[in-house]
């Protein structure tokens, strides 16, 4: 039985905007600012890709949404029975199926899929860089902001809790952690442990995130050293 998420949850939207657009089945975002400089940069800077995949494709969708004045992101809890990240934080998404015409469409199915949010809701802003993964995925991430509010049902199998934290809380460095990783003799990655909100955002999810923070808000973690940025994630 699936669990229905109601949009009183997390914070209430806001009034809609007077000039929202008035057409049947039309979706009204408020004009922020913010969202239209996180466009303007996502479509205008040079974005890692890898081409050809080394590995198997895969998206993931970064909602972002607006309620009583703040920007907040929508993440998920996973369940302790799927199959990859186990009981982790993650954006929704998963590996790209023969029939997803592009990788945006994966994330747009996978959103859908994991926690009802429909395709109609949505309006994508700009991917950021391919991160390939330990777990053997090259994994595309959308930003996109979402009409808010929407009534969001929980895949059983895949989501245990949808939650949202405020950016501007996870632009507090003082509430992110940095470790760097290695694997065998070689130095790997940084990773961020972001704790600003309900649950601990850290590994793909928190470099997803920090990526986000870097690109749109040109934010670092003051402990991040950034002749080291190039050795993230080669492997």
């Amino acid at each position: 039985m699936s669990t229905r998420i109601p949009p009183s949850s997390t914070p209430s939207a806001p009034p809609p905007h007077p000039h929202a657009p008035a057409e049947s089945g039309s979706v009204a975002f408020p004009p922020k600012e913010t969202f239209e400089q996180i466009r303007r940069t996502l479509t205008t800077r040079e974005r890692r890709v890898i081409d050809p995949p080394r590995l198997r494709p895969a998206a993931v969708l970064v909602p972002l949404f607006e309620a009583d004045g703040d920007l907040n992101v929508l993440l998920t809890l996973r369940t302790e029975t799927v199959g990859h990240h186990k009981g982790q934080v993650s954006f929704p998404g998963g590996g790209r199926h023969d029939d997803d015409h592009d990788l945006l469409a994966t994330a747009l199915r996978e959103s859908h899929e994991e926690i009802g949010l429909p395709a109609s809701q949505v309006e994508v802003l700009g991917a950021l860089d391919d991160v390939p993964t330990i777990s053997s995925f090259q994994v595309t991430p959308w930003v996109a902001r979402i009409a808010w509010p929407v009534a969001l049902v929980a895949s059983p199998d895949e989501t245990a809790e949808i939650f949202s934290v405020p950016l501007q809380r996870l632009l507090d460095p003082t509430l992110c952690r940095l470790e760097e990783r290695t694997v065998g003799d070689r130095r790997y990655y940084p990773v961020h442990h972001f704790t600003g909100g309900k649950h601990v955002i850290w590994g793909l999810t928190g470099h997803i995130l920090a990526r986000l923070l870097e690109v749109a808000f040109n934010w670092r973690h003051p402990d991040l050293d950034p002749a080291r940025v190039s050795l993230r994630w080669e492997h």
